[in-house]
């Protein structure tokens, strides 16, 4: 049913929209065969032919004509319906080494270990200050509010890899929804796979990348690496 639904339509719109692409179309294709037929010496078609005949020609032209141009007709109408994407005056990119954290504490004052974190830069690129805000990861908050001003940048750590451990994995701390500081030292394990990274403003569209987190083996030890998905 849902092709014939299709030819319907595409019959709706050949016989909907103007003749002036098929009936340019035909005059152009009557004017190349004259003018064919008159330099290389063809035989006139025209005296072969009744006057109905040549009616029903044309007539029959333009309807295939139109029918060859209403799936462009559809694709150009659908392809206005789609909504262009809204610009952010942010921009988030992922920088290409990691930082090393040492002496960090969490929300109860307890001590963190130590872990080389990877870093993304928020900049905001617009003309105006952007308040209230926030990076996220795969939709979990990372950092606390922020503002930016005009052309500044600032550098926030996404995921960690603990130090001094057997099997360090890659972990996205919680965050004290009050303080913003990180909840009593727990954390979401990140596995690999392609992960989104969104910076949020109550004064402009979001801004998001997709990095992809891999590992070089199934049991440690092992190396992960974060980069940028192309």
């Amino acid at each position: 049913m849902a092709i014939l639904r299709y030819y319907q339509q595409v019959i709706f719109t050949a016989f909907r929209h103007s003749l002036d692409w098929a009936q340019g179309a035909i005059f152009l294709l009557l004017i190349v065969v004259g003018a064919v037929s008159y330099f290389r010496g063809l035989p006139d078609m025209t005296a072969a032919i009744s006057g109905w005949q040549a009616a029903a020609l044309v007539f029959g032209s333009i309807i295939a004509v139109r029918l060859l141009l209403a799936p462009y007709w559809m694709h150009r109408e659908l392809k206005a319906l789609i909504p262009s994407p809204l610009k952010s005056d942010l921009s988030v990119t992922l920088h290409d080494g990691m930082a090393y954290e040492a002496m960090s504490v969490d929300s109860a004052g307890q001590p963190l270990p130590d872990a080389r974190a990877w870093l993304v830069r928020v900049k905001n690129n617009g003309s105006q200050l952007l308040q209230k805000c926030q990076l996220m990861l795969d939709d979990q908050p990372v950092s606390r509010h922020f503002e930016l001003r005009r052309e500044e940048h600032k550098d926030f750590p996404v995921l960690r890899m603990q130090e001094r451990v057997n099997d360090p994995r890659p972990i996205a701390y919680f965050l004290d929804p009050e303080t913003w500081k990180i909840l009593d030292g727990s954390g979401l394990l990140v596995n690999p796979g392609i992960h989104e990274i969104k910076v949020l403003s109550a004064d402009s569209h979001p801004a998001s990348l997709n990095v992809e987190l891999s590992t070089t083996a199934v049991m440690p030890p092992r190396e992960w690496r974060l980069a940028t998905c192309v």
